[in-house]
């Protein structure tokens, strides 16, 4: 297994860098400043024939409330292991892409500017420890998907006693035709409980659909999410 990962792994990345200047800065004078917004590094490795794992590192700026430490932050973001039993079927373990994140991201394609529209208004954290099975639909007309989560995200340890369930389904109806095959369907049903001071589940309920058509440079694109 350890000659098989060794032979397979591939490394790569995505740093989001800025310079900023406005005019009513520090005291009303003119600041600017240079900045790593965030820095991304994955491996990911063929560990046997079907499995594959995956490591993601999350460098990012430290700016919690009373952190005792406010500068650039390491931390983990993915580690999971990925098992597919047919070319269908993909089964993930470990600290995995949520249920909406997983899919949005990509049709999104680029995060220049902001993130996706759950993770800016903090829907969802885009991972999480559980474990997901996806069943790819025949003649790529899209994917289904269930989850089993924690619920508190990759950024914090887990102190709930519940756990959340998740449904995704995304569908590209037009495979065949050269113009519309890049549409795609998609919603989701996220069932989500908070631990109560009485140890009760508090309602935490996700919903979203989405519909968007994407080419070379752009996606165009409508979401919709109710929590």
């Amino acid at each position: 297994a350890l000659a098989t990962m060794q032979q397979s792994v591939q490394v790569g990345g995505q740093v989001f860098a800025l310079y900023s200047y406005t005019t009513s800065g520090i005291e009303g004078n003119d600041f600017n400043r240079f900045d790593l917004d965030r820095m991304y590094l994955t491996a990911k490795a063929q560990v046997f024939e079907g499995g594959k794992v995956q490591f993601t590192s999350d460098l990012f700026r430290n700016s919690a409330t009373g952190s005792y430490y406010g500068g650039l932050s390491l931390r983990v973001k993915f580690a999971f292991l990925d098992y597919a039993p047919s070319t269908s079927l993909s089964i993930k373990i470990g600290m995995i892409p949520t249920v909406w994140p997983g899919l949005v991201d990509g049709l999104w394609k680029y995060r220049g500017i902001s993130p996706t529209v759950t993770d800016r208004n903090g829907y969802y954290p885009t991972a999480d420890i559980g474990v997901s099975l996806a069943y790819a639909l025949p003649g790529k007309m899209g994917e289904l998907a269930g989850f089993i989560l924690n619920g508190s995200g990759y950024a914090s340890p887990e102190t709930n006693r519940f756990k959340d369930f998740g449904l995704r389904a995304s569908f590209s109806p037009f495979q065949n035709d050269p113009l519309l095959k890049q549409l795609v369907l998609a919603g989701y049903v996220y069932k989500g409980s908070n631990l109560s001071t009485k140890s009760l589940a508090l309602q935490r309920d996700r919903f979203g659909v989405l519909a968007a058509y994407g080419y070379s440079l752009a996606t165009l694109g409508v979401e919709y999410n109710i929590r």
